[in-house]
């Protein structure tokens, strides 16, 4: 592997522990710290939430106007790390506010223009595969990052949480250190202007797909949010079985990622790869349905079945999802059109835990068929979509 993989590696390797860390302490904290409510953070991260996926084609089009979009990233890493630390200094809800709305935009800045060098910095054949092997690493680092927290929080001190949220700020400012080890990728002085940031924006076929893996990106809220409850609802299983669920989730990505990416070179078969990750979520919300009218040994073989159609769901929508956002960049506008992909998923962060709670979870038996039939229809409509309003011609020329 190329130095500049290893670089992007050691990097995500970092980044992910110290999001392990960070996860598990941060609503702990803010609650234990500040005095806020379930509802005062939540209401925070959405407004943060739906900011940056608002404003994420112009962070992106900042990389592409940059003369060595390295340097782009560099600085959003630092911008990163510094809101982590700073959210240690917040003392009252309003500042609260406004540093999660920075942590918000950096976090996605950050995030964007890594995956724009991964575009400049690797030819069109190893770019899919190069996200697939950094997601593996990230999925080991967010492991070792939790397990650490674990331990440090068997104390339940808030110096403890507080020093897990410092532990991320450091593990982020090594992010950007390393990301000076990078090659500047220097773009030539006569290279043409990109356009504007918001021409994305006005390119309906591209936001169309957008739209689409967004909502077959619904996984993330069903095994985050879905499971949990519908293990200690619908089936009033031990609540041990969640953290053996997300366990299993995480080895069966860590084994599989790299695999399913190999299925999506190209945009056409990232298409194909994307209706056949519709189909296992949907699936996979079946197998829920199922769950509940099974004794308790059975509903939990069952359920195991479910996370791994679940976790096939994501693995296939994750590559697929890669193969279009790198397929379908036209000129030079490698970061809007990034930011512009990532808002799908963006959407889903937002809507998705209100979907799977009014509507899966919430109604038993109606819930998951009409999940699973909605998941289904979005499926199919990707590759055709896809065909119908890009040529072949046109895909190997943008």
């Amino acid at each position: 592997m190329s130095r500049t993989y290893r670089v992007l590696a050691l990097g995500m390797l970092v980044t992910s522990v110290g999001r392990g860390l960070y996860v598990p302490a941060s609503v702990l904290y803010f609650r234990a710290e500040l005095g806020l409510s379930a509802n005062q953070i939540g209401l925070a991260l959405a407004f943060a939430g739906a900011g940056a996926l608002l404003g994420a084609p112009r962070l992106g089009a900042v990389v592409d106007r940059a003369r060595r979009p390295r340097n782009i990233a560099v600085a959003y890493g630092l911008a990163h790390s510094a809101a982590m630390v700073a959210l240690l200094a917040a003392d009252t809800y309003t500042v609260f506010i406004a540093v999660v709305a920075v942590l918000g935009a950096v976090e996605r800045g950050s995030s964007v223009a890594r995956q724009a060098l991964v575009a400049l910095l690797f030819p069109p054949s190893e770019r899919v595969l190069t996200q697939a092997r950094l997601r593996t690493v990230a999925n080991v680092g967010i492991s070792a990052g939790a397990l650490l927290a674990a331990l440090a929080m068997a104390s339940g001190s808030v110096t403890g949480y507080g020093l897990l949220i410092a532990g991320n700020g450091v593990a982020l400012l090594c992010l950007a250190l390393l990301l000076l080890r990078l090659p500047p990728a220097e773009r030539p002085a006569t290279e043409a202007e990109p356009p504007e940031w918001h021409a994305v924006l006005h390119d309906r076929p591209f936001l169309t797909v957008v739209l689409l893996n967004g909502g077959l990106s619904l996984h993330g809220a069903i095994l985050n949010v879905g499971l949990p409850l519908w293990v200690t609802l619908r089936i009033g299983a031990p609540v041990w079985l969640v953290p053996a669920l997300y366990a299993t989730n995480t080895v069966l990505t860590v084994l599989l990622q790299v695999r399913a990416a190999g299925r999506a070179g190209t945009p056409a078969e990232a298409a194909d790869v994307l209706r056949w990750s519709g189909l296992f979520t949907a699936a996979a919300c079946l197998t829920m349905l199922v769950s509940a009218w099974l004794p308790l040994s059975a509903a939990v073989a069952v359920l195991v079945a479910g996370v791994v159609l679940l976790t096939a769901g994501e693995v296939t929508q994750a590559a697929g999802g890669w193969g279009l956002a790198y397929g379908l960049i036209r000129g030079r506008s490698e970061g809007a059109y990034l930011g512009a992909f990532s808002m799908g998923t963006g959407l889903q962060d937002l809507a998705g835990p209100l979907i799977v709670t009014a509507v899966l979870v919430g109604q038993p038996v109606a819930g998951p068929l009409i999940t699973a039939a909605a998941l289904t229809a979005v499926a199919f409509a990707v590759p055709r979509v896809f065909h119908r309003s890009y040529s072949r011609q046109e895909v190997l020329c943008s």
